[in-house]
């Protein structure tokens, strides 16, 4: 099992559930929204093949995501159909569809 730890209240979570309760992903920053199970608090993140990048959104020009921590998760990929981005790990997939902004 695999997990992150919020920047919030320094708490590990499981990658599996975080990814479950996502707001939405967009493909204009590659980022998500997704809330700490511990204190709840809002965490902008970017999923790469066996990595997940937990950071913040920002204007410079065009919309950017910027990295602040990065978070090694084995067996974890993302994959994109259309408006629909999987991203599977250790056989699980969760599905949810890209709002290209949010």
């Amino acid at each position: 099992m695999a997990f992150l730890v919020c920047s919030f209240c320094k708490k590990s979570f499981d990658v599996v559930n975080f990814l479950s309760q996502m707001n939405g992903y967009s493909s204009l920053t590659d980022s998500g929204h997704s809330s700490c199970p511990n204190c709840h608090q809002s965490l902008e993140f970017r999923v790469k093949s066996n990595e997940i990048e937990v950071g913040y959104t920002y204007w410079a020009g065009s919309l950017h995501f910027e990295a602040m921590e990065v978070f090694g998760v084995t067996r974890l990929s993302q994959h994109r159909n259309d408006d629909v981005i999987t991203f599977e790990i250790n056989g699980i997939v969760i599905a949810v569809i890209d709002r290209k902004a949010i």
